[in-house]
């Protein structure tokens, strides 16, 4: 289990081959290897039962600076790696806000 600290740079959603919702939080530009949280369709109906659904976690995530806790892994494409996390759970992502913002936002 680890725990990556930055800066939200995107939140993309996409679908998988076989057609199915999934959202990407990039932490930079993936094409350059850079890390980011994978959440797939499983996930993403709890976080949206929990009213977090993209429209809700686009603004609260951009710009931000946030930790997410996770089993780290390597996506490859090509030449391209990538280190990534899967959300599973509530809990993982924070977004990291001081006091006079609200305070912290557990996802």
């Amino acid at each position: 289990m680890v725990e990556v600290r930055g800066v939200v740079r995107s939140v993309r959603s996409r679908f998988t081959f076989d057609g199915r919702p999934c959202l990407f939080i990039n932490f930079g530009n993936y094409y350059d290897g850079d890390f980011y949280v994978v959440i797939w369709q499983e996930a993403l109906e709890e976080l949206a039962a929990r009213k977090w659904d993209e429209a809700a976690l686009r603004p609260a995530l951009n710009g931000e600076l946030v930790s997410v806790t996770g089993l780290l892994d390597v996506h490859r494409a090509g030449n391209r790696v990538n280190p990534q996390i899967h959300y599973r759970e509530p809990g993982q992502i924070v977004v990291l806000r001081p006091p006079q913002r609200g305070g912290n936002i557990v996802i």
